[in-house]
């Protein structure tokens, strides 16, 4: 009983943490990709730093902070017991699919404050989940299911320990999987803001219009925010699901 509790003290303690360090750097990534987005005018600050809507805007994340650790947390419970149930795959796609509903909080959040959308109906963060789930399975399942078997076949001696082939393997893997799977972020914020228009109509119109450019808008946060989150997941979340 006793090995059972401590075991279970032990996930619950990785799920607190991984939560509170994803909650502290998405806020920031959904401003700065919908105001990479958007087409919005600068303000008039006499503080140049702040006349972009990035950095004037940056102040409401602590508003919702709380709110993101709560929604993540209970992410990883239902991750958890899909990879149980199902596989580690399937835990991928439904942390994409809530990730797009926690996400989505931040996104419309902040689209309202920045007077993108008239009203911030909630129900609305789940909008696109063909999207979200693939784009998770891409960005964070493919660099945890085969971050361990690259970094294996990278290293020449299979017996000794080698930290910077295995962190080689885990960024060079997160790196190329978040510019792959970057079209399909964009197409969610665009699915979230636009509840009425099918995922369907929201991909065609939205690759037609921006093309080759969706796999660039606003990368640079995802790129950094990956590259975090995938280290995370593989300090508490590889821990906590013994993987």
């Amino acid at each position: 009983m006793n090995n059972f509790l401590n075991l279970d003290l032990k996930k619950e303690k990785c799920f607190i943490k991984h939560s509170a360090c994803i909650s502290f750097f998405s806020p920031m990534s959904s401003l700065y990709q919908i105001s990479k987005l958007y087409t919005i005018p600068k303000n008039n600050s006499s503080h140049l730093i702040f006349r972009s809507p990035f950095m004037k805007n940056i102040k409401y994340i602590p508003n919702i902070f709380a709110q993101q650790v709560l929604f993540s947390y209970a992410q990883l419970h239902a991750a958890t017991f899909c990879k149980d149930q199902l596989s580690p795959v399937f835990a991928f796609g439904s942390i994409g699919i809530i990730q797009g509903g926690i996400q989505g909080h931040s996104s419309l959040y902040f689209s309202k404050k920045l007077n993108l959308v008239n009203s911030t109906n909630f129900k609305n963060c789940f909008k696109g989940p063909l999207f979200s789930s693939s784009r998770v399975i891409v960005s964070q399942g493919v660099p945890f299911l085969y971050t361990k078997p690259l970094y294996d076949y990278l290293r020449k001696d299979k017996t000794i320990e080698s930290k910077p082939y295995y962190y080689f393997s885990l960024f060079g893997l997160s790196l190329s999987m978040t510019m792959i799977s970057h079209p399909l972020y964009c197409l969610q914020v665009l699915a979230q803001n636009n509840p009425t228009i099918s995922q369907y109509r929201i991909a065609y119109d939205n690759i037609k219009k921006y093309k080759f450019s969706l796999f660039y808008r606003g990368v640079q946060s995802r790129v950094l925010l990956l590259l975090l989150t995938n280290f995370f997941n593989d300090l508490f979340l590889r821990d906590a699901w013994c993987y």
